[in-house]
């Protein structure tokens, strides 16, 4: 009996730890979904996914990183890299994927991304 207590005292004392206000600065951003009685906007749904739970914020953050490939490889290419034969575009988007992205149902989007040269070969 005794020892539980220690242990719920220890574990206590461990979890419930005051935030540092260094560290609250960091993530001192207001969690907010999309208001869908704006109607339904899909660049706006998608861009409050960075201030929602941990997994859509990991999503926000890649389409970010996705938006700002594509903005890249339809950019206009600089002059010193026109007279390049290797160079065909302003930016190379890889695309990495296993096996059972297929099998899910992600191989028509894989294809439309191939299909369309979104990404490279």
């Amino acid at each position: 009996m005794e020892g539980d207590k220690k242990l719920v005292e220890v574990a206590i004392n461990n979890v419930m730890q005051p935030t540092d206000q260094e560290s609250s600065k960091k993530f001192n951003s207001e969690v907010k979904g999309y208001d869908l009685n704006e109607g339904v906007n899909y660049d706006k749904i998608l861009e409050t996914f960075i201030n929602t739970g941990f997994q859509a914020t990991n999503l926000g953050k890649a389409i970010n990183e996705v938006n700002r490939m594509i903005k890249c490889k339809l950019s206009e290419m600089p002059e010193e890299k026109k007279d390049s034969m290797i160079t065909k575009s302003n930016c190379t988007i890889f695309l990495g994927y296993t096996s059972n992205m297929i099998s899910c149902g992600m191989r028509e989007y894989i294809r439309f991304l191939v299909q369309h040269k979104m990404v490279e070969k």
